[in-house]
């Protein structure tokens, strides 16, 4: 289950993240510079972007939206497969995508598309810092097994 269901549907169930694989630093929305008047947040009100329903930044749009003082409500989701949204940014079917810095501008460079003619928005610079995937116990197992949890990070 992905912390983020854990955590609200348990929400005062507490919790320890005791390693983090790596964090949500790049996660961003690409858009296209070129053709685009969209600078801030607030510029994305009307427009579309896509990314799979399970994506990070689809998840989190809500908080990225409430950081800039953004309706979520304000843009207009397009669910695709992981594979073509990269593909229909570089088509201009949609106006933004959501993902990751190292996965979405090597598919869009693949696509003819250079990091110089992206603007990108990271999560984090914007309000949003987000851990990224991470071993979770909970504090009550934390506190009554430490060798577990020091065992794991021997382990690592």
């Amino acid at each position: 289950m992905r912390w983020s269901s854990f955590s609200q549907k348990t929400p005062m169930a507490p919790a320890l993240a005791v390693f983090t694989l790596y964090t949500m630093e790049r996660l961003q929305l690409s858009l296209p510079a070129r053709d685009s008047n969209i600078e801030s947040p607030a510029d994305l009100a009307g427009k579309t972007i896509a990314a799979p329903a399970f994506d990070t930044g689809y998840r989190a749009w809500g908080i990225f939206a409430e950081a800039n003082d953004l309706e979520a409500d304000a843009v207009e989701w397009q669910n695709v497969d992981p594979s073509l949204r990269e593909t229909l940014l570089s088509r201009g079917d949609v106006d933004a995508i959501t993902g990751f810095y190292f996965t979405s501008l090597l598919n869009l460079e693949e696509r003819g598309m250079s990091e110089d003619e992206l603007t990108i928005m990271p999560f984090p610079e914007y309000g949003v810092p987000l851990y990224g995937n991470a071993i979770i116990a909970s504090d009550e197992f934390a506190d009554e097994h430490p060798e577990a949890v020091q065992g794991f990070f021997a382990g690592v």
